[in-house]
């Protein structure tokens, strides 16, 4: 349940604002995406979304970008996640981090109070409740897609973000991307997620049976992949 309500509060935060057709543009998608979480059967079905993530941020004088290619699949119970050659899988029991560029891997004990989707993205919230609309539904020339700009005033909570961007494909019915905008003070500048795929019933993804599985043979030897991996074990 908490996962059904994370992944919901995420897909939801951004339709509260006040400008009509912007409100019904955004609200007629994320319906589609609300009813896919309240029918999503936790330890049954299966989530996944892939997006790439760009990072730019002031490095002395210059700016930098660092970008991340990142794929989660989970199904409520067991969280897997893929981001730029490390693996990180969790279950009720135990974690484990894979890092296939170093060759190692560390296992430990689950999280006992893991920080929710929910959690992280409670600054949405306040963004949606603050924000005033720039532009809306404009048109990208170059990709015929419907771009949404939202710039927030007086926000205590989103730590001098000043704008937010969403573009939606033209036919209304997905998110391509989601960018933030931060003051020219922080060192952030803008992180952009630039959605792949997002699917409540994933059939063709794969989620291990458990964290120890991933690596281990029945025996409790390391799998034949992972023998020249160094392994640390915090259980």
């Amino acid at each position: 349940m908490r996962f059904k309500i994370a992944i919901l509060f995420l897909l939801t935060a951004c339709v509260s604002y006040g400008y009509s057709q912007c409100y019904k543009d955004i609200q007629r998608l994320f319906e589609v995406y609300k009813q896919s979480v309240v029918q999503f059967d936790e330890g049954k079905d299966v989530f996944n979304m892939t997006f790439k993530q760009t990072t730019s941020f002031n490095d002395g004088e210059e700016l930098k970008f660092v970008n991340s290619e990142v794929n989660v699949v989970s199904d409520g119970i067991i969280k897997y996640m893929e981001v730029n050659g490390t693996r990180v899988c969790t279950d009720l029991n135990y974690q484990i981090l894979i890092d296939d560029q170093k060759k190692s891997i560390t296992l430990g004990m689950a999280v006992t109070n893991p920080v929710s989707l929910e959690e992280n993205f409670s600054f949405l919230d306040s963004l949606m409740e603050k924000g005033s609309v720039v532009t809306c539904g404009s048109n990208d020339s170059e990709t015929d897609e419907m771009v949404y700009r939202i710039t927030a005033k007086k926000i205590n909570k989103l730590k001098g973000v000043q704008r937010i961007t969403i573009v939606l494909s033209n036919d209304l019915k997905s998110m391509r991307s989601y960018k933030v905008d931060y003051g020219v003070d922080d060192p952030v500048k803008t992180i952009e997620m630039t959605f792949k795929n997002l699917d409540f019933q994933c059939e063709e993804c794969f989620l291990p049976i458990s964290v120890e599985s991933i690596v281990f043979e029945k025996n409790g030897n390391l799998k034949e992949e992972f023998k020249e991996y160094s392994l640390v074990d915090l259980r």
